[in-house]
């Protein structure tokens, strides 16, 4: 399995994760989604493979949090900027503006926050992405390539959003886009505060509360679609000035031995 464990990762996080669709249990596990799956099957194959000394490298992963303030205002802030951006836009081009009342319950955002940080995907979903995959993408790849990769693959594992029902095809279409374009930011991210998953858990967790949480809802029909498209081409532009600003090879202004030694060794194998 060591040979292999990054397919059996991928197909072990999909399969913790969907089985409620087989259950016609959409409406009542995360619309279809077991959010925990990608973490468990992180820690299930490398428990298998690694065994404690590995097992102790992934977890590290998850309270590595000495990265330097501006990262953490990069993880709480850019997602809300991004979206409030699209937001704007959306209304300029005639969408409903929300009212005060619906304004006002931005104060309920830090609890909103919590509940996403823990239930809505984050912590269900990073340890394996990003804590378990990413790094022996990267081991024999560049860093835009493995988000590309990554990206495809995440993508992908919310299509019960769609299969379930708890979505259309065309509230379906710009999350899936802007997932797998979301992937490079998030790289970006991990690899400039050495390969923290606690960063990019609480940057997963504010875009899923100010999104979900917060603005998607208050757009409907025809303006909802708008605002999902306006979030793909926001995402696209930052993106793509990540991309030239910091090098498709890293995404970083320098190397990170961001892989193990073991990890380098497995992939190139």
């Amino acid at each position: 399995m060591s040979r292999h464990a990054l397919l059996a990762f991928v197909v072990s996080a999909f399969a913790l994760s969907w089985w409620p669709l087989a259950f016609d249990l959409g409406g009542m596990v995360g619309e279809g989604i077991f959010p925990y799956g990608p973490t468990l099957a992180a820690i299930l194959i490398t428990g298998l493979t690694l065994g404690r000394t590995g097992m102790k490298a992934l977890l590290s992963r998850q309270v590595r949090w000495r990265v330097g303030g501006r990262w953490y205002a990069v993880a709480f802030l850019l997602p809300v900027g991004l979206a409030a951006a699209a937001a704007s836009l959306n209304v300029l081009l005639g969408a409903s503006a929300p009212d005060s009342g619906e304004l006002a319950s931005v104060l309920t955002l830090p609890l909103v926050y919590v509940i996403r940080l823990v239930v809505g995907g984050a912590l269900g979903e990073e340890l394996g992405w990003r804590g378990f995959a990413l790094p022996r993408m990267q081991a024999k790849r560049s860093a835009l390539t493995a988000s590309l990769i990554l990206g495809g693959i995440w993508a992908s594992w919310h299509l019960p959003f769609y299969l379930s029902g708890a979505q259309t095809l065309s509230e379906f279409a710009p999350t899936f886009v802007a997932t797998f374009i979301a992937t490079i930011p998030i790289t970006w991210l991990f690899n400039n505060t050495n390969g923290s998953v606690l960063l990019t858990t609480l940057f997963h967790a504010s875009n899923g509360t100010i999104l979900a949480g917060f603005l998607s809802p208050r757009f409907t029909g025809t303006d909802a679609v708008m605002f999902g498209w306006l979030i793909v081409g926001i995402w696209l532009l930052a993106t793509i000035i990540i991309i030239f600003t910091y090098g498709p090879r890293d995404l970083s202004p320098k190397p990170l031995p961001i892989a193990s030694t073991h990890d380098r060794r497995k992939a190139h194998e």
